[in-house]
């Protein structure tokens, strides 16, 4: 691992004043007294290596390791040294042709220690015996010139247990046979890095400039396996160190190493740099040893002047207990979630939870699935934004029943809902609570078809949208693959949209007042609005009287539709189902939902009735969660209407209760079939197309995507 000379002299450009005091005392760690050696921390050792050297690579070979060294002040000169199992040094007797440039040092396919020289334009591997002998000489200029990008440079080289040779010249990797000959040329993505993995097969590590890294395995001149790393930042790709006992090795920011084993999806912190008493910015490389143990160059700068490396031999201090990776995958995954898993990870010594967020790769959706198939994608998703029929189609998520009545009772929570979850009598998905469709306002306004007057702050579109998703069951059959959009009740609706929109979205709150009051605002939309309660009383004052909470217009269901909040499912191809229920069991318990409840309706029974009660508290109490509960009580400001909070009256109560209780469908926002209808709505919106043709246009679209599914 080599450190960037340009990101050294930025970094000490911008914390030259703030690094002083820092790197005194890592000064006086390092050279005057050694500290106290945390859990964390590595046994250190220095390893005389000769004074004024430059180490400028080692590798593991067969039985020890292998390195090469320069001096600063001997222009060419350079020597090998050989590190045995038990750190002891001695040199290599090698005599190098002072003409030739050593560009890297490596392992041969049986161990044996291997150097790449450049004399003039001929490129050539030599193969060493321990004593340095020239075993072999492998000439791979011919191979090297024929490609069209080569420009002379060679960043790494690496050879394969089976015998391949790779070379990275930063604009592709060649890949020769033992004796020379080009087999392959892979692309170079994003200017990667050759590693060596534990098993012996040489792989390409890159950043695909997403906040990704990869690791692309390379077999006999082909692409093998790939495997994303859990871990991200556009620099992270160069600090990920050759395998040994583990598939690989990282060092991250906070220079931490950890071993990455890629079939457990383990990652184990090792040791950090920090606590040993290393300022991690000055490793120059690092080679892992047996007993996950390290051999590491550090630049020692206490002569500013004539800055030197030291090799330290770092030994673990103690066996750490290893934390079996879990990993979460979604698009924007939610940040409770997020916060939830970090409290998981603090209390749990067996498993860690890993966020990979799919936001940045350029097709999310795609991508996710992509890896849920192929074996070593996530363990839990977060459902947001997925089309969930066409993971359960795929057979790729697992039913959560069996899990959910192992640790509770499905009376603890509203049943009626989780009746509405289930497809086939599997529950492949669970919220952790939900929202309730439908608008808020003076009921014979908000539902008289001759009324005039809009649904505050809504676009047609986002009308639209709402009112299909509350029927989408009726519009849309994923069983049988068909559709039915070209129908009265489509039009309705498209019609409806167009009615009940609102032509200035945007406007300050004493206008909204105004409108409100004025009778051309007729509701607002409650979706995404948890706090059902607090809505009633808010809007009663707000338009003057009484006010009612009415579900969106439906042909066919008379109650409400609900909308899940925070979806989670677990895939059926994940290695770690008893760590991933662990996790998503800890979103079912009565801590988190008491924690939500003001956020969305709870799941659990227990928890939207602890709800009610905190709203229609007349007296101060303590509550089962250990909360000092007190009345409602105080006023703020809407533009120039002064609100008050109060204990929430009986008939809310009512009707909350009725509302939550008579709930009978499933808001279903499929992203890809709403696109259709957007799209195709726009001419109707536009005055281009009638309700029919746009309705015709939408049934024959979603027709083909729910085929191609």
């Amino acid at each position: 691992m080599k450190i960037r000379k340009a990101f050294i002299l930025l970094l000490s450009c911008l914390l030259v004043a703030g690094l002083f005091w820092a790197m005194t005392a890592v000064y006086e760690n390092i050279i005057k007294k050694e500290p106290a050696l945390s859990e964390g921390a590595f046994v250190k050792e220095q390893l005389a290596i000769g004074e004024g050297s430059n180490i400028y690579a080692m590798c593991k070979i067969e039985k020890g390791f292998f390195l090469y060294r320069t001096e600063f002040r001997a222009a060419g000169a350079g020597s090998f040294y050989k590190i045995d199992d038990e750190a002891v040094v001695t040199q290599i007797t090698y005599e190098a042709d002072k003409f030739e440039k050593v560009l890297g040092v490596f392992s041969d396919s049986k161990g044996r220690p291997a150097i790449a020289i450049k004399r003039a334009s001929d490129y050539r591997v030599k193969v060493l015996s321990e004593k340095g002998e020239v075993l072999s000489v492998i000439d791979i200029t011919e191979a090297l010139h024929s490609l069209e990008a080569f420009e002379g440079s060679v960043t790494d080289i690496r050879m394969g247990a089976e015998g391949c040779l790779y070379v990275n010249t930063g604009n592709a990797v060649l890949c020769c046979d033992e004796n020379g000959n080009k087999k392959e040329t892979l692309p170079g993505k994003n200017f990667g890095f050759l590693r060596k993995l534990g098993n012996g097969t040489v792989a390409y590590v890159y950043n695909n400039h997403d906040g990704h890294v990869y690791v692309q395995c390379l077999k006999n001149g082909e692409m093998g396996e790939k495997y994303e790393l859990p871990i991200s930042g556009f620099d992270a790709d160069w600090k990920i160190i050759d395998g040994l006992e583990y598939d690989i090795y990282y060092c991250d920011a906070a220079n931490i190493i950890w071993g990455y084993d890629f079939w457990k999806k383990n990652m184990v912190s090792l040791g950090s740099l920090d606590e040993s008493g290393i300022n991690g910015e000055y490793v120059g490389e690092i080679c892992p040893s047996p007993d996950s143990g390290f051999y590491a160059s550090l630049w020692d700068y206490g002569e500013l002047a004539r800055p030197e490396q030291k090799l330290y031999a770092l030994g673990r201090t103690m066996e750490k207990e290893e934390k079996i990776s879990v990993i979460l995958a979604g698009i924007n995954v939610d940040s409770r979630i997020e916060g939830l898993a970090s409290a998981f990870n603090e209390g749990n010594e067996e498993y860690r939870i890993i966020i990979k967020d799919y936001k940045e790769y350029e097709e999310p959706k795609k991508q996710l699935v992509l890896d849920v198939m192929s074996g070593h994608g996530p363990d839990i998703l977060c459902l947001e934004g997925l089309e969930l029929h066409s993971l359960i189609a795929k057979g790729l998520l697992e039913d959560l029943y069996p899990y959910l009545k192992s640790d509770f009772k499905c009376s603890d929570f509203h049943e009626n809902v989780l009746s509405l979850l289930e497809t086939d009598g599997k529950l492949y998905q669970l919220p952790s609570g939900f929202d309730i469709g439908g608008w808020i306002g003076k009921e014979a306004s908000v539902q008289g078809e001759e009324s005039t007057g809009c649904v505050e702050g809504c676009t047609e579109y986002d009308l639209l949208s709402a009112l299909v998703g509350n029927s989408f069951s009726e519009f849309v059959d994923y069983d049988t693959k068909s559709c039915h959009f070209d129908s009265k009740e489509f039009e309705k609706l498209l019609v409806l949209a167009e009615k009940r929109k609102d032509p200035e979205t945007a406007k300050d709150t004493e206008r909204i007042v105004d409108e409100i009051r004025g009778g051309r605002i007729l509701a607002v939309d409650v979706s995404k609005e948890g706090d059902v309660l607090g809505l009633l009383q808010r809007y009663r004052q707000l338009f003057g009287g009484e006010v009612s909470i009415v579900p969106y217009p439906s042909g066919k269901k008379d109650g409400f539709g609900f909308l899940p909040r925070q979806k989670m499912a677990m895939t059926s191809m994940s290695g770690q189902k008893e760590a991933a229920w662990k996790f998503l069991s800890m979103l079912y318990a009565p801590d988190y939902q008491y924690q939500e409840s003001f956020m969305m309706i709870p799941l659990r029974r227990d928890c939207t009735e602890e709800y009610i009660r905190i709203n229609a508290a007349t007296e101060a109490y303590d509550n089962d969660w250990g909360y000092r509960i007190e009345p409602f009580g105080g006023e703020n400001l809407y533009g120039d209407v002064s609100l008050q909070r109060k204990p929430s009256s009986q008939e809310d109560i009512q009707q909350f209760r009725a509302i939550v209780e008579g709930i009978d469908h499933e808001i279903i926002y499929d992203n890809s079939v709403l696109d259709i209808v957007s799209e195709e709505a726009e001419a109707y919106f536009h005055k281009e197309k009638t309700s029919r043709e746009v309705s015709e246009n939408i049934q024959n679209r979603v027709t083909i995507y729910l085929q191609e599914q």
